[in-house]
């Protein structure tokens, strides 16, 4: 595979770059296995009971249809599921559908049937992502209103609310995500616990993914310009003495095998 991609490179040099000279790749993803998505972190779902366990692996996929090179439609998504608990738990469910509406560097996501997936959720509302000219997220803004605003400076990508408060900082190495730190603080704006995300096992070819934040369950991957493998996160709570010990960690990881063209077989390619 090392020998093939500096003419794959070559390739995708011809096809086109991103204004801000990344390579971009020109073939499109068809549909994506659930488990290169992560549903879990998206903000569209906070505090959602999420099931989305496919009963034969890498069989349940998200479905993209495009208007020329843009995804305007995303088939899969989640549906109010049944059970006894007065709690609503959310299964995946290839009857929910996104429609992706462009207006210059916004785009604003339908989704359809409407389901609210957390108290005050507006399903009527669109959720909102706004990108830079590089196609970077600027900004998000959940169905309620809530908004998160993204800065860059170098590596560093600091998140914040319409506060100003700082929830998440993200760090960057090779143009991929590596690290991702939530501060917890108590109402004195004391730290009290931090969650650390780690992407590990990256490889060197291109991200079908990169920049698609608004493509559901696709948010980490479409940080970076190649692909992740394994996921850690640590869970630190802070002790009387003013150090940290870690209470929590949790890993997952998932295969990654690659098409003739060296791109990550996420799924299927429309060509």
């Amino acid at each position: 595979m090392k020998n093939f991609l500096p003419f794959l490179t070559s390739l995708i040099i011809l096809a086109g770059c991103t204004s801000s000279g990344d390579t971009e790749p020109v073939r499109l993803l068809k549909n994506a296995s659930i488990e290169y998505l992560d549903f879990t972190n998206d903000f569209r779902f906070p505090g959602a009971q999420l099931g989305y366990n496919a009963a034969e692996p890498f069989k349940t996929v998200c479905s993209y249809s495009y208007s020329k090179e843009q995804v305007c439609k995303v088939t899969g998504g989640f549906k109010i599921g049944t059970g006894g608990t007065s709690v609503n738990t959310y299964a995946y469910s290839m009857g929910v559908t996104d429609t992706l509406i462009y207006n210059g560097n916004t785009v604003n996501v339908y989704t359809r049937p409407e389901f609210s997936y957390f108290s005050g959720d507006k399903p009527s509302n669109p959720t909102i992502y706004k990108l830079n000219t590089d196609g970077r997220i600027l900004q998000f803004t959940r169905r309620d209103g809530y908004q998160v605003d993204y800065t860059y400076n170098g590596d560093l990508i600091t998140e914040k609310n319409s506060s100003g408060d700082t929830l998440r900082v993200f760090y960057l190495e090779n143009h991929n995500l590596v690290r991702i730190i939530n501060n917890y603080k108590d109402k004195n704006g004391v730290i009290v616990s931090v969650l650390e995300t780690l992407f590990e096992n990256f490889d060197d070819n291109p991200n079908p993914l990169k920049d698609k934040y608004f493509l559901v369950g696709a948010y980490y991957r479409s940080f970076s310009k190649n692909n992740f493998t394994r996921m850690t996160q640590n869970y630190y709570v802070k002790l009387a003495n003013g150090t940290f010990k870690l209470l929590n960690t949790s890993s997952s990881s998932v295969p990654i095998s690659y098409d003739n063209n060296g791109y990550p077989e996420f799924g299927e390619y429309n060509q």
